[in-house]
């Protein structure tokens, strides 16, 4: 077996940019999510079912519900709140930004984070950022052989 270092930084350009000359790509380099991040995000994008028993207690004086009723209904993740967790680990930096982004700043806080990856990042880049980021971690066939 091959051990592959999937937390390495990698350089990643947008699809978008691919064509362009190469100083006018935007430079983002990525890392592989550690196991907490991906625990994380696993538990984010987990669905499930949400029972509560008893439900006809909850609207007294209403008679179309039992009191024994119960409600099951499934619950789903939140996109952007999976977005921003891996972009707060996953995004390392913007190799040719003009200046770095508070967002990398080792002490910034999560909602200085969130605030400039909402502000700066459209949903399509980032949905294309965090699918580069998740996909790092899967080793292909052949990789997975060697």
């Amino acid at each position: 077996m091959k051990f592959v270092d999937l937390l390495a930084e990698f350089p990643y350009v947008l699809e978008r940019e691919r064509d362009l000359p190469e100083v006018e790509q935007t430079q983002f380099v990525l890392r592989g999510l550690d196991w907490a991040t991906q625990d994380k995000v696993e538990k984010l994008t987990s669905s499930g079912k949400m029972h509560i028993p008893n439900v006809g207690q909850l609207k007294k004086g209403t008679k179309a519900l039992p009191e024994s009723a119960s409600m099951e209904w499934d619950v789903k993740a939140n996109n952007l709140e999976v977005q921003y967790v891996v972009l707060e680990y996953g995004l390392v930096r913007i190799e040719n930004a003009e200046e770095s982004p508070e967002m990398f700043d080792e002490k910034a806080s999560t909602k200085t984070k969130r605030d400039w990856i909402s502000r700066y990042l459209p949903s399509d880049v980032r949905e294309e950022l965090v699918g580069a980021i998740r996909q790092h971690g899967v080793l292909e066939e052949d990789e997975a052989k060697n």
